[in-house]
């Protein structure tokens, strides 16, 4: 069905002819800008439209939107990302040529013959695309690309670099690792910094994690004793450890964690993690997800539910 709306929005004229790609809008708020002009204006959840070369979407910490360019392709944008695209042609051979840019998190997904492929951020490029992988491009960390099934090659100071499946790349370090999955920037970024430590509670107590440096933040979970972990960080007052924790960061008692590391970054009090996270997803919406987010029933933090008269969606 998609595949045909294509066809039916074909501009012609011209060797290389320009298509839309198909915008649907799954939750939260949801704003594009056309071609050629400066105004925002919001599509609602349910929404399905046009999506042409040099229009820009939007979303807000809920939103949640998928551009299709066809049945098996398309990117998925989650909350408080942004996704350009600059170039969807078709060429005389019948392959493609998609260029883009985003911003945040988006997750990509190819099937279409690609003759040509760029999808840039502000720091790197990806030059070839694999069938499946994620960008994480958010304003105050480094960007990060990792492939879930296939080769990609990427581009970052006019150096070249391939990942292949289940492998990540961090702007930061310039460097290709090995991950299992889930795959994301969060995972990526422990294993490059992370100094080990252990859970090491009394009476064998599982160990709560929470979502900023002070014992008055949200619980987001809870680690086993005896679990290894990777520490990123220590509060200014040297109370609680800052870790990779399900999909994102975390925070817990010092007093419960054996390790030697010294010299860790110092947070101050109060710091916040900001996670982002997904509400009301979909089966089919998930089965993008899982790859880098793992399954809904693994992580409550990042999949949240909500009754539909609880959203403001």
């Amino acid at each position: 069905m998609l595949t045909l709306f294509m066809w039916l929005l074909m501009w012609l004229g011209g060797e290389a002819q320009p298509y839309s790609a198909v915008l649907t809008v799954h939750y939260g708020v949801v704003e594009v800008r056309r071609a050629g002009t400066e105004a925002w204006f919001s599509v609602p959840r349910g929404a399905v439209m046009p999506f042409g070369e040099g229009d820009t979407i939007r979303t807000n910490e809920t939103g949640r939107a998928m551009i299709h360019f066809d049945d098996d392709s398309g990117v998925l944008i989650i909350g408080n990302s942004l996704f350009q695209l600059n170039e969807f042609r078709q060429q005389v051979d019948n392959t493609f040529h998609v260029r883009g840019y985003v911003e945040g998190i988006t997750l990509h997904q190819y099937t279409l013959p690609l003759s040509l492929f760029e999808m840039a951020t502000n720091e790197l490029t990806v030059t070839q695309a694999s069938q499946r992988f994620a960008i994480w491009a958010e304003n105050d960390i480094a960007d990060a690309v990792l492939s879930a099934e296939g080769e990609l090659s990427l581009i970052q100071d006019e150096q070249s670099y391939t990942i292949m499946t289940n492998q990540g790349y961090h702007a930061a370090y310039q460097t290709i690792l090995d991950l299992t999955p889930p795959l994301n920037e969060p995972r990526l970024r422990s294993e490059l910094e992370g100094c080990p430590g252990l859970i090491d509670t009394v009476n064998n107590l599982n160990l709560i994690v929470r979502n900023g440096s002070t014992v008055d933040t949200l619980p987001m979970g809870a680690i086993p004793d005896n679990t290894p972990i990777l520490l990123l960080g220590i509060s200014s007052s040297g109370r609680r450890y800052r870790l990779q924790f399900l999909n994102d960061f975390g925070w817990v008692d010092a007093l419960a964690v054996e390790t030697d590391c010294q010299d860790l970054p110092v947070f101050p009090i109060p710091y916040i993690e900001y996670s982002p996270y997904v509400v009301n997803v979909t089966e089919a919406e998930a089965a993008w997800l899982l790859p880098y987010f793992g399954a809904v029933e693994d992580d409550e933090w990042f999949y949240r539910f909500v009754r539909e008269e609880d959203s403001a969606s």
